[in-house]
Protein backbone atom coordinates (compact mmCIF):
# COMPACT_ATOMS: atom_id res chain seq x y z
CA UNK A 1 0.00 0.00 0.00
CA UNK A 2 1.33 3.52 -0.81
CA UNK A 3 0.96 6.59 2.12
CA UNK A 4 -2.26 7.70 0.09
CA UNK A 5 -4.15 4.48 0.58
CA UNK A 6 -2.70 4.17 3.83
CA UNK A 7 -3.79 7.33 4.93
CA UNK A 8 -7.05 6.77 3.59
CA UNK A 9 -8.00 3.86 5.46
CA UNK A 10 -6.31 5.34 8.39
CA UNK A 11 -9.25 7.77 8.21
CA UNK A 12 -11.93 5.77 7.83
CA UNK A 13 -10.33 3.30 10.84
CA UNK A 14 -10.48 6.52 12.95
CA UNK A 15 -13.70 7.81 11.57
CA UNK A 16 -15.05 4.09 13.13
CA UNK A 17 -13.04 3.90 16.67
CA UNK A 18 -16.10 4.33 18.14
CA UNK A 19 -18.10 1.62 16.96
CA UNK A 20 -15.00 -0.50 17.27
CA UNK A 21 -14.80 0.12 20.95
CA UNK A 22 -18.19 -0.41 21.35
CA UNK A 23 -18.04 -3.54 19.39
CA UNK A 24 -15.18 -5.18 21.64
CA UNK A 25 -17.14 -4.19 24.85
CA UNK A 26 -20.46 -5.91 23.28
CA UNK A 27 -17.90 -9.70 23.13
CA UNK A 28 -16.50 -8.74 26.47
CA UNK A 29 -19.99 -8.79 27.77
CA UNK A 30 -21.11 -11.75 26.22
CA UNK A 31 -18.39 -13.77 26.89
CA UNK A 32 -18.43 -12.69 30.20
CA UNK A 33 -22.53 -13.48 30.48
CA UNK A 34 -21.61 -16.91 29.01
CA UNK A 35 -18.99 -17.73 31.51
CA UNK A 36 -21.36 -17.14 34.06
CA UNK A 37 -24.60 -18.77 32.89
CA UNK A 38 -21.72 -21.86 32.34
CA UNK A 39 -20.37 -21.52 36.06
CA UNK A 40 -22.09 -19.22 37.76
CA UNK A 41 -21.55 -17.31 40.69
CA UNK A 42 -19.50 -18.21 43.78
CA UNK A 43 -20.61 -17.85 47.26
CA UNK A 44 -18.42 -15.62 49.37
CA UNK A 45 -18.18 -17.72 52.26
CA UNK A 46 -15.05 -19.52 53.47
CA UNK A 47 -17.05 -23.07 53.30
CA UNK A 48 -16.76 -25.30 50.30
CA UNK A 49 -17.72 -23.58 46.97
CA UNK A 50 -21.67 -23.67 46.62
CA UNK A 51 -22.67 -21.81 43.25
CA UNK A 52 -25.62 -19.76 42.93
CA UNK A 53 -27.27 -18.38 39.76
CA UNK A 54 -26.99 -22.00 37.58
CA UNK A 55 -28.60 -22.88 34.99
CA UNK A 56 -31.26 -25.83 35.04
CA UNK A 57 -28.59 -28.91 36.33
CA UNK A 58 -31.06 -31.46 34.36
CA UNK A 59 -30.27 -29.54 30.55
CA UNK A 60 -26.74 -29.36 30.37
CA UNK A 61 -25.66 -26.72 27.90
CA UNK A 62 -22.24 -26.55 28.32
CA UNK A 63 -21.31 -27.01 24.96
CA UNK A 64 -23.61 -24.07 23.37
CA UNK A 65 -22.03 -21.91 25.85
CA UNK A 66 -18.55 -23.06 24.41
CA UNK A 67 -19.69 -22.33 21.39
CA UNK A 68 -20.93 -19.08 22.14
CA UNK A 69 -17.47 -18.54 23.86
CA UNK A 70 -15.72 -19.56 21.09
CA UNK A 71 -17.56 -17.43 18.76
CA UNK A 72 -17.82 -14.57 20.81
CA UNK A 73 -13.52 -14.60 21.69
CA UNK A 74 -12.88 -15.06 17.81
CA UNK A 75 -15.46 -11.79 17.12
CA UNK A 76 -13.51 -10.33 20.06
CA UNK A 77 -10.03 -10.80 18.39
CA UNK A 78 -11.13 -9.25 15.14
CA UNK A 79 -11.82 -5.82 16.67
CA UNK A 80 -9.24 -5.68 19.19
CA UNK A 81 -6.62 -6.03 16.36
CA UNK A 82 -8.02 -3.40 15.01
CA UNK A 83 -8.95 -0.98 17.72
CA UNK A 84 -4.90 -2.49 18.92
CA UNK A 85 -3.53 -0.62 15.55
CA UNK A 86 -5.75 2.61 16.01
CA UNK A 87 -4.34 2.88 19.58
CA UNK A 88 -0.89 2.16 18.04
CA UNK A 89 -0.87 5.06 15.36
CA UNK A 90 -2.42 7.39 18.04
CA UNK A 91 0.42 6.85 20.57
CA UNK A 92 2.73 8.06 18.28
CA UNK A 93 1.36 11.46 18.01
CA UNK A 94 3.72 13.68 20.85
CA UNK A 95 2.09 16.81 20.32
CA UNK A 96 -1.15 17.82 22.66
CA UNK A 97 -2.50 19.98 19.85
CA UNK A 98 -2.12 17.20 17.21
CA UNK A 99 -3.66 14.98 19.17
CA UNK A 100 -6.84 17.25 19.90
CA UNK A 101 -7.17 18.08 16.08
CA UNK A 102 -7.04 14.32 15.20
CA UNK A 103 -9.78 13.57 17.87
CA UNK A 104 -12.14 16.08 17.40
CA UNK A 105 -11.71 15.72 13.50
CA UNK A 106 -12.20 12.23 13.12
CA UNK A 107 -13.13 10.70 16.38
CA UNK A 108 -15.63 12.94 17.91
CA UNK A 109 -17.01 15.01 15.33
CA UNK A 110 -16.20 14.19 11.87
CA UNK A 111 -18.91 16.15 10.60
CA UNK A 112 -17.54 19.62 11.23
CA UNK A 113 -16.07 21.24 8.07
CA UNK A 114 -12.50 22.68 8.06
CA UNK A 115 -13.39 26.26 8.74
CA UNK A 116 -15.87 25.09 11.63
CA UNK A 117 -13.51 22.89 13.00
CA UNK A 118 -10.40 25.60 12.83
CA UNK A 119 -12.94 28.29 14.67
CA UNK A 120 -13.98 25.75 17.43
CA UNK A 121 -9.93 25.55 18.10
CA UNK A 122 -9.15 28.99 17.69
CA UNK A 123 -6.55 28.49 14.44
CA UNK A 124 -6.33 29.05 10.74
CA UNK A 125 -8.06 26.56 8.56
CA UNK A 126 -4.49 25.97 6.79
CA UNK A 127 -2.84 25.28 10.24
CA UNK A 128 -5.61 22.86 11.15
CA UNK A 129 -4.46 21.19 7.35
CA UNK A 130 -1.19 21.35 7.44
CA UNK A 131 -1.01 19.66 11.75
CA UNK A 132 -3.55 17.22 9.74
CA UNK A 133 -1.14 16.28 7.19
CA UNK A 134 1.99 16.26 9.79
CA UNK A 135 0.05 13.79 12.52
CA UNK A 136 -0.89 11.26 9.80
CA UNK A 137 2.52 11.27 8.54
CA UNK A 138 4.04 10.55 12.00
CA UNK A 139 1.35 8.09 12.72
CA UNK A 140 2.18 6.14 9.53
CA UNK A 141 5.81 6.56 10.01
CA UNK A 142 6.48 2.82 10.44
Amino acid sequence: MNYKDERKYLENELRSYRYIVNKCYEYENEIAEATIQKFGTSSKNAQLVIYENVSNPYKDKWIELDDIINKAYDKLLFWKQRREWIEDCLSRLDDPFEIKIIHLRYIYESSKTDIQLAKAIGCHRNTLRNTTNRAFKKMLKK
